[in-house]
């Protein structure tokens, strides 16, 4: 038995505060309602959208964007309540809660296809997305919309002035359909409504800031949609506008001088009519013109012309005043105001066909037609008389004033023009035929702008229908104009030759050619011969840098039959090709895996190149069987590769350092003792310092394979390149390994394949 009072009685003690296990719960509800006060503060805000339908619309993927930039994501979808739509709960970004405000507008974005072009296109990856448009500031905020059919109209055009144009009809034209002055796109058409009526269409047209005092009270607009033509047997008349508008329509407008004076700035807002057409519109400078006759004239195809370029169109006839004759009233392009002064002359342009030669003969389908001529120096007048004939020229008139002798007329009239680099400067005024009988003289006239261009040096030559020469080698076929096709030409240019350049004056005399190649022969024979003359024949061009400089005139056997042998005609700086050192070699087409080049010869057929060189007069020389190789004057480096074979390196084959191509093999052959093949090779200039004593080559064509039954199967390639046409590669040591630079001429072992470790060498090497 045990006696209780041997062992003392514990003495308690009074706790103080809350006990630790109440204390993790008290943290955990702060920590809780810490959280529920972020969520509620920094959470998404919680928006309906009511949607007609819910195509393109996927919860938890649809986005909804504002400049490009996503705001919000589509959580929920459902069917409206009263069946008519779907509404859409969307989760917006806190961050955007100001621009959630009554006013602000939404609607889809999807891919979509027409003329106008293709808009959406980034929605076929991402699918379809909301794009919004922020309310006014100061708006009550809201959190259900209604999401627009379509993209509010104008969104982007925030400067600028807003006009209104009243058609009968839409005809081609849509929203975003261009706006134009001379043919440069200053607005779009924002929007358009059909008239409470029905009587018509109304436009909402936005012009930019920039382009907005073009716009008057005057101006006046018409549909330039499309292509307009109109024909009859006295011609045909086509009118347009820019490509974007005859694909998807479009609006030109030009203020009328005649009303320019007179007209006021337009405010935001203001109407107009658009006219169907430019004549409708009448946006133009009338003039009229008083003419004996009308024959051959019809309104609205007759047409005034300057050197061949459309000034005017033929709007009325009327019979004169006075009974002896007819009026007319042309409306002519605005451009050509500074020319309606009382130098500018009118007269009928005929169609004429008789020995001379042949005149005017697209007026046989297109009908008569005015030309005028005027100086910049006169007094505007709207009011002309025209002459009987084209005017005859004084031989005072400011410009430079020729002759050529010629053996035949030809095609030349009076009236023929004067081509330079195949512009019209000038035309010949008349001719006739000199006391000997035989030759005949004509007077030329280059205008004053273009008189400079006639030299001592010029050669002038027959420029009039069809040059057509050529052979088995290819045709050529030269044009100079269709207008010298028809009514024949002259053309000049001046000759590349020594000694001062003297400009012509009147009265200078000059031959003329009866072609081109004649006026600009500078003719120098020499010989060569080829071992292998195949594709060669009479007219074979001779080319250095692709630039036409000789032809072959003759091929023929060499007398003892192992050669061919081919008489050059060299007509482009000869003295400088028929050198010492200048070498001839035949390009041919080449295809195969490992190499295709010059495949234009496949249809022009082969020609001779020519690398010129230097030193004395040479006539005769031996045509190389292969293009010459790379020798390094332009500052490759070449160094020589020893091979036991020569495998798949051929000449042109790329050399890479870590897969990046620095030079190329430039040529190969046996060494000396016959043991090993010496392939050399050309690094470029820049790579050079990469290439030291201690660099190593080998050989990267093929496909390199290593298998073992514990570590695998080990595939090395080089680049696709190499793979089939054959490569080099090489790498450098470190630098405490590399040695010093290679120079011009250093051999290196080309290895069969490359070892391990040389792949894990990264030297530093500075490049220029």
């Amino acid at each position: 038995m045990i006696d209780n009072e041997e062992f003392p009685i514990p003495e308690g003690r009074a706790r103080r505060g809350i006990s630790m296990v109440w204390l993790l719960p008290l943290i955990a509800v702060v920590i809780g309602a810490w959280l529920v006060f972020q969520s509620i503060v920094e959470g998404d805000i919680e928006v309906y959208l009511k949607f007609p339908s819910g195509e393109g619309l996927v919860a938890g993927k649809t986005e909804v964007k504002y400049q490009g930039i996503t705001v919000g994501v589509v959580r929920e979808l459902r069917v409206a309540p009263d069946l008519h739509g779907v509404i859409a709960t969307v989760d917006f970004d806190r961050a955007v809660e100001q621009a959630l405000s009554e006013g602000a507008q939404f609607w889809m974005v999807s891919p979509e296809i027409s003329v106008m072009g293709v808009s959406g296109l980034n929605t076929l990856v991402s699918g379809s997305y909301i794009a919004a448009l922020p309310g006014p500031a100061g708006a009550p905020p809201a959190r259900s919309f209604t999401v627009l059919e379509k993209a509010p109209a104008g969104i982007f055009n925030l400067h600028g002035l807003r006009l209104k144009l009243l058609s009968e009809d839409l005809g081609s034209l849509h929203r975003g359909s261009p706006v134009h002055y001379r043919k440069f796109q200053v607005g779009e058409v924002e929007d358009y409504v059909l008239l409470e009526d029905g009587s018509g269409v109304e436009l909402h047209v936005f012009i930019e800031q920039p382009y907005i005092d073009l716009i008057s009270t005057k101006t006046r607009f018409w549909n330039s949609s499309g292509i307009e033509i109109d024909g009859s047997l006295s011609g045909l008349h086509i009118r347009t506008q820019s490509l974007a508008s005859i694909i998807a329509g479009g609006i030109a407008f030009i203020t009328p001088e005649s009303a320019a004076d007179t007209s006021l700035p337009v405010e935001d807002g203001a109407s107009f009519q658009l006219y169907s057409d430019f004549r409708e519109a009448n946006a133009g400078i009338a003039i009229t013109i008083d003419l004996p006759s009308a024959e051959g004239l019809e309104e609205g195809r007759s047409v005034i012309k300057y050197r061949g370029i459309q000034f005017g169109e033929l709007k009325k006839i009327a019979v004169s005043p006075g009974l002896d004759g007819v009026r007319c009233t042309f409306i002519l392009d605005p451009k050509s105001a500074p020319a309606l002064n009382d130098t500018a002359r009118f007269w009928v342009v005929k169609p004429q066909v008789n020995m001379q030669g042949i005149s005017a003969l697209g007026n046989l389908i297109t009908g008569n037609h005015l030309e005028m001529d005027f100086s910049l120096e006169g007094q505007p007048t709207r009011s002309f008389v025209a002459l009987p004939g084209p005017p005859e020229l004084d031989f005072n008139t400011p410009g430079l004033h020729l002759k050529i002798h010629s053996s035949d007329l030809s095609s030349l009239a009076r009236g023929t023009e004067i081509y330079y680099r195949k512009i019209p400067v000038g035309s010949v005024q008349g001719y006739h035929l000199l006391p000997d009988g035989k030759t005949l003289e004509a007077g030329l006239f280059i205008e004053p702008q273009y008189a400079h261009l006639v030299s001592n040096k010029s050669r002038f030559w027959k420029a009039g229908g069809v040059s057509l020469s050529g052979g088995l080698s290819g045709i050529d076929l030269r044009v100079e104009s269709l207008t010298a096709l028809l009514k024949g030409g002259i053309a000049f240019a001046d000759r590349d030759e020594k000694g001062p350049v003297v400009t012509a004056k009147n009265g200078d005399v000059y031959a003329l050619y009866p072609s081109e190649d004649s006026a600009n022969s500078e003719e120098l024979l020499v010989t060569l011969s080829f071992r292998n003359g195949e594709g060669l024949t009479p007219g074979t061009p001779v080319k250095y840098q692709g630039v036409k400089v000789g032809e072959v005139r003759t091929i023929r056997l060499s007398d003892s039959l192992d050669r061919v042998v081919a008489e050059i005609s060299l007509t482009t700086a000869a003295e400088l090709i028929a050198r010492d050192r200048t070498q001839f070699w035949v390009v041919r087409p080449q295809l195969g895996l490992t190499r295709t080049s010059h495949l234009e010869t496949l249809v022009s057929g082969p020609y001779i190149n020519v690398l010129p060189g230097v030193g004395n007069r040479r006539l005769t020389f031996i045509g190389l069987e292969h293009p010459p190789e790379l020798t390094g004057d332009d500052g490759e480096l070449v160094i020589h590769l020893l091979a036991d074979r020569l495998g798949s390196i051929k000449t042109g084959v790329p050399i890479h350092y870590r897969d990046v191509q620095v030079g190329r093999v430039s040529g190969y052959q046996l060494s000396e003792n016959a043991e090993r093949v010496m392939i050399s090779a050309s690094i470029e200039k820049k790579y050079a310092p990469l290439v030291h004593r201690r660099s190593v080559f080998w050989n990267a064509s093929g496909i390199s394979v290593e298998a073992g039954l514990f570590k695998g199967v080990n595939i090395r390639t080089p680049s696709f390149e190499s793979v089939l046409s054959g490569g080099i590669s090489f790498a450098t040591p470190p630098q405490d390994m590399m040695g010093e630079q290679a120079t011009e001429g250093s051999e290196f072992t080309l290895h069969s394949e490359p070892k391990t470790e040389w792949f894990d060498w990264r030297p530093s090497i500075p490049l220029p």
